[in-house]
């Protein structure tokens, strides 16, 4: 473990017992962090654990990293694995490859780029969420706006949204294929507009929407307008 003017670095294996409160920590080795920890950068490409509060303004994480309390950070890029077993919260977090949240996670921005999968077991609460990979959320996720610009199957419990936008996307330098499996699966959806294809829903109360190609909705309640395209199917279909 070496001692720098602005900040620790943990090249090794280490057990942290201290508190800590500083500018800089990387961990390039093994660290178990047992006491809370307050930092401007937090960088993990090695392994660490935190078994308290951890608080930053940016956290990076390409190798692995487990919050077993708490997280607060203002940005989380996440190359790596990222597990929270408390709640979770940042202005900006993006996911590049493995993120499981399992308490509330509350973000001003949400990216799951393409190969990136995020598993949310508790609410996801955003503005902006867009999900060029996979995402998993097993309770609601309330946002201003989501996007799901994919070729990867993703399923939400319940949306709620001012609006909803879902694409089949394939990444660049890959054949685009025909859509096989639904984009995104959802048990209840209420949104302001939805704009979708390859989509499935339960139930889905809106004030208006385009349903494209390839969803399957068993039951549409709309306010204003709908358009429904020939290749989608709505079992029922009520004006609200």
């Amino acid at each position: 473990m070496n001692n720098s003017f602005n900040g620790l670095v943990i090249e090794d294996q280490h057990t942290a017992t201290q508190p800590l409160r500083l500018q800089n920590l990387q961990v390039t080795g093994d660290c178990y962090f047992m006491e809370t920890v307050e930092a401007d950068r937090i960088e993990i490409t090695g392994t660490a654990n935190f078994r308290e509060f951890t608080t930053c303004d940016r956290l990076w994480i390409s190798g692995e990293a487990c919050f077993m309390q708490n997280l607060l950070a203002e940005t989380i890029q996440v190359p790596g694995n990222l597990t929270v077993l408390g709640r979770c919260w940042a202005d900006v977090a993006v996911f590049e490859s493995k993120g499981n949240v399992q308490g509330i996670f509350s973000t001003g921005r949400l990216l799951v780029k393409g190969s990136g999968t995020l598993e949310a077991t508790q609410k996801v609460k955003g503005d902006r969420v867009t999900v060029q990979g996979q995402l998993l959320a097993n309770e609601q996720v309330n946002c201003k706006e989501l996007e799901v610009l994919s070729c990867f199957p993703s399923r939400i419990h319940e949306v709620n949204s001012d609006s909803v936008l879902v694409r089949y996307i394939t990444p660049a330098g890959q054949l685009e294929m025909t859509c096989a499996t639904p984009l995104l699966t959802v048990s209840f959806m209420d949104v302001t507009e939805a704009d979708l294809e390859y989509t499935r829903v339960e139930e889905l109360f809106c004030d208006s929407a385009v349903i494209g190609k390839g969803c399957h909705i068993r039951e549409l309640i709309y306010r204003k307008g709908v358009e429904i395209d020939s290749g989608a199917v709505v079992e029922r279909l009520l004006k609200a």
